[in-house]
């Protein structure tokens, strides 16, 4: 019997309610990622891209549909398995890197470590030297981010994403701070990761010389996705930048949601993440605002 996908979306709707107002973010996207892909989601903004890999890491529930990650349903576990599964199997890259400015690069490593419950900080700490050294920066160890190029911060945050050993790692936009240099060098990272550790890699990408990087290549548009770029794919990349109000009204959504899930009764492993998680959000609408 063949090993189910690392990630499997069957008729995922997302549907956002802002007064009488209905966005519907994803339209019935079904999808089947095998281990040890390497997938990128293209599309404009306002897609659905950031709501679909929101789904793919159990950030937010869908309005229907199923979602199983590395063969288990999670579409109706309760946030506290949620958080398990995150922290167990799925890894996080963005593209402000998330560095928390006052810990070391080690430290950085480490915090993934803790949230998952980990006690044995020697352990702990020779698991975040190895991953430094895996992304050539075991040199770097004990410096802050601050004291690190844009470049360097990202492999950091590729180091941090790989901390618990999980089957899967979503990237929005990580190379969306970097010049074109750095950027390349971050991708050859990325495939040399995917090849060697054989880990599933799903990244959002605006960017065309990073998602041809992907051995598969995932269109987005209007909430749904498809194999090849649809017809108005095209007309939307030429239509010119400005404010996406559709793409914000969802994400102010999404951040309403997660606000609402912040209980005074969460253990303080499940609220430090929340509130990454939030920053998260607020970062993007704040991209978003200035695009």
């Amino acid at each position: 019997m063949s090993d189910p996908p690392a990630i499997e979306l069957r008729d995922v709707r997302v549907v956002y309610r802002m007064g009488q107002t209905e966005i519907q973010a994803l339209g019935g996207v079904s999808l089947a990622i095998d281990r040890g892909e390497f997938v990128s989601v293209v599309g404009p903004s306002g897609s659905g891209k950031s709501t679909l890999l929101s789904v793919m890491g159990c950030l937010m529930r869908p309005t229907s549909g199923r979602v199983i990650i590395d063969g288990e349903d999670v579409t109706d576990l309760p946030e506290s398995r949620l958080a398990v599964v995150r922290a167990r199997k799925i890894g996080f890259i963005f593209q402000f890197f998330n560095l928390i400015s006052t810990l070391t690069a080690l430290e950085n490593v480490m915090l993934p470590m803790i949230f998952a419950g980990e006690t044995d900080e020697v352990e702990m700490r020779h698991r975040a030297l190895e991953l430094l050294d895996l992304v050539g920066l075991a040199d770097r160890a004990d410096h802050r981010p601050a004291e690190l190029s844009g470049g360097q911060q990202q492999r950091v945050a590729i180091a941090r994403a790989l901390a618990n050993d999980p089957a899967i790692i979503l990237a929005d936009e990580p190379t969306g701070n970097l010049d074109s240099k750095t950027s390349a060098e971050v991708m050859d990272l990325v495939e040399d990761l995917n090849e060697r550790l054989g880990k599933t890699f799903v990244i959002v990408t605006h960017d065309p010389k990073v998602a041809e990087r992907a051995r598969r290549r995932i269109y987005m548009l209007d909430g749904m996705v498809y194999d090849s770029p649809p017809n108005r794919l095209s007309t939307a990349r030429s239509s010119g930048s400005g404010v996406d109000l559709r793409a914000i009204l969802a994400e102010l959504e999404e951040t309403r949601l997660a606000l609402e899930s912040v209980s005074p009764d969460d253990p303080i492993s499940d609220l430090r993440e929340k509130v990454i998680t939030l920053r998260m959000r607020l970062s993007r609408i704040r991209r978003r605002l200035h695009s």
